[in-house]
């Protein structure tokens, strides 16, 4: 069997910066209480390593103004950022910069009295949070039929979430310019999130075979899969090791395997080594 490791598989920038803030904290935090605001990052086994040094994703309803708290690589709301601050508690920013750019421009053009459309997954917590940055002006685009139920509006300024599909966004503001024909459109997809893909899509003309790595809970390692399906390859997505048992991917002669940018290398070595081992 040949087996083929993606270049850009791991973790991307944002989540790596994250995570080491986090760590770093832990390891110097004594015996204070340190949090973070959800979970930091869309990967259960990053999850449960901090758990284990001591820092624990809470609502903000739990906290009592003692302590630490980290707030995600997503990014929140202005309102939810001042009701920590009214709580008393220290906030560490781990917010990705790839997103702080995002709510920027978001704020500016919402100032400016723009209707703010954002193309992304509506319970995510990166739209969540780029919505409150709307001043109460923002639409959530989910697809393309939406844009079709769209009001008149004459000033609008269209962003994606980050991870989002350069292709399906590529799609929806087309539509959009169609409706809007002085629409500002950003690119504001992350490189990594659009060099991911286009290495999967690469990836699954080579292949028989595609194994997506990461949480289940993860928006860009879903779409990796989604993508590596659209392209009429086998796909698998898988969490853990113990997910190959359920499996069976003896039958291809090249696998092809990437990641989410949320999934730790340890998790891809293990998984990696676990079918390099089948295989002797």
């Amino acid at each position: 069997m040949e087996i083929k490791l993606a270049k850009m598989a791991g973790f991307c920038m944002g989540v790596r910066r994250a995570v080491d803030m986090a760590l770093y904290i832990a390891k110097h935090k004594g015996d204070e209480e340190v949090y973070t605001y959800g979970p930091l990052i869309h990967n259960p086994q990053t999850i449960e390593l901090l758990k284990e040094r001591g820092i624990r994703p809470v609502e903000e309803i739990e906290l009592t103004g003692r302590g630490t708290i980290i707030i995600r690589a997503h990014g929140i709301s202005p309102s939810e950022t001042q009701r920590l601050r009214e709580k008393g508690i220290r906030i560490i920013d781990a917010t990705c910069p790839k997103v702080v750019h995002v709510q920027s421009i978001i704020r500016r053009h919402a100032t400016e009295n723009y209707s703010i459309l954002i193309i992304g997954d509506r319970d995510h917590p990166e739209v969540e949070g780029l919505m409150g940055h709307t001043f109460g002006q923002g639409i959530i685009i989910g697809g393309l039929d939406e844009v079709d139920r769209l009001p008149d509006m004459e000033k609008v300024c269209v962003v994606a979430q980050t991870t989002q599909s350069k292709d399906e966004y590529a799609k929806i503001s087309e539509r959009i310019r169609q409706r809007f024909p002085g629409a500002l459109i950003f690119d504001t997809i992350c490189d990594s999130t659009e060099k991911r893909q286009s290495e999967i899509k690469k990836m699954a003309g080579e292949m028989d075979a595609i194994i997506i790595i990461g949480g289940r809970n993860s928006a860009n390692t879903r779409r990796l899969a989604k993508i590596s399906e659209s392209c009429g390859i086998p796909t698998f997505h898988i969490e853990r090791v113990d997910d190959l048992k359920k499996i069976d991917v003896s039958g291809f002669g090249k696998i092809g395997i990437s990641a989410g940018a949320s999934t730790p290398n340890w998790v891809i070595r293990q998984i990696v080594t676990a079918i390099v081992r089948s295989e002797e």
